[in-house]
């Protein structure tokens, strides 16, 4: 009887394995871009002492045996004072470089049903074509500006270039992924580079080559109005939404094959779609980054829902 009780319950363990992978496995693969940099320094966390206990830091400073404010410090410019030496770099040590992502673009991924892939600016080809052929989504983040030359202009006094890591390996990505017809999202930034990558143009700097008062730098919130139309509208349900906003540069002329489908209250595009060769929506907000959980999975949802139907 134990024996059978063992198999039975060993079978149904293998079954339910089998449904999550099952589960699993219908999940879009979710490729993410990352921004890049040339040093992996980064600042250590602070320890929050008052979080803990309000009194802990005073106590500390207080106690009999902690230091004085004002006892001598050592004197590091004598002469027998140790000194550090750095050992030379081996030429063969791996760069000493980070990529990063926002773990806002991962968790809307995640939340909206698809499995997120971070992607490294890696710009070989084989390792593109690789990324293409494997994934069946994918998010251009924001970050810092593209290379005016790129399209056409000269470059703005306000802006401030992307690592050249990050422009090698998108302006190959993009124009490859656009042509394998696969779901692409494209956030701020993202939206601007696919625009360029598919032969667009771009306003290099909103507050003094636009006439406006509406605030799109610096993380705040402003209306847009969405075409009535559009697949955007259908998704989050109306044609206007209050959206979280930070950039200072805009799309201008818009690439072929791409149409606008909504505008701030100053003429600003801030969403276009794709319209010949897949399923493409790019936003100049980051609904990543909203509260509004409903808008979030309405956009990010989107395009797992576009990777679902090309399966």
């Amino acid at each position: 009887m134990k024996k059978l009780l063992v198999l039975y319950l060993a079978l149904i363990m293998a079954l339910t394995a089998g449904c999550t992978s099952q589960k699993a496995d219908n999940k879009p693969l979710i490729g993410i871009t990352s921004t890049y940099s040339s040093s992996a320094r980064q600042a250590p966390d602070r320890q929050d002492f008052t979080r803990r206990d309000p009194n802990a830091l005073r106590r500390n400073l207080t106690r009999p045996d902690a230091p004085r404010r004002d006892a001598p410090r050592p004197d590091l410019t004598r002469p027998d004072t140790p000194r550090r030496e750095t050992p030379p770099r081996d030429p063969n040590s791996p760069p000493r470089a980070s990529t990063r992502v926002g773990f806002s673009y991962v968790h809307a991924v995640l939340e909206s049903g698809g499995i997120p892939i971070v992607l490294p600016t890696v710009s070989d080809e084989q390792s593109i074509r690789r990324y293409v052929d494997a994934l069946d989504g994918l998010v251009i983040i924001g970050g810092n500006d593209i290379p005016p030359e790129a399209y056409g202009q000269e470059k703005h006094e306000t802006t401030r270039l992307m690592p050249q890591q990050r422009y090698d390996f998108e302006s190959k990505l993009i124009p490859a992924w656009l042509d394998s017809g696969k779901p692409i999202l494209g956030v701020c930034l993202g939206m601007q580079f696919v625009n360029v990558a598919a032969g667009g143009t771009l306003i290099q700097d909103i507050p003094s080559m636009v006439q406006t008062d509406i605030k799109h730098s610096g993380g705040s919130y402003h209306p847009v109005r969405i075409d009535p139309d559009s697949h955007l509208a259908l998704r989050v349900g109306g044609i206007g939404a209050e959206v979280y906003s930070s950039h200072h540069q805009a799309v201008k002329d818009v690439a072929p094959g791409f149409k606008v489908v909504a505008h701030s209250a100053d003429g600003v595009i801030e969403a276009m779609e794709r319209t010949d060769g897949g399923w493409g929506l790019c936003v100049q907000w980051h609904p990543e980054a909203m509260s509004n959980v409903e808008h979030r999975k309405a956009v990010y949802g989107a395009l797992i829902e576009a990777c679902k139907n090309q399966k």
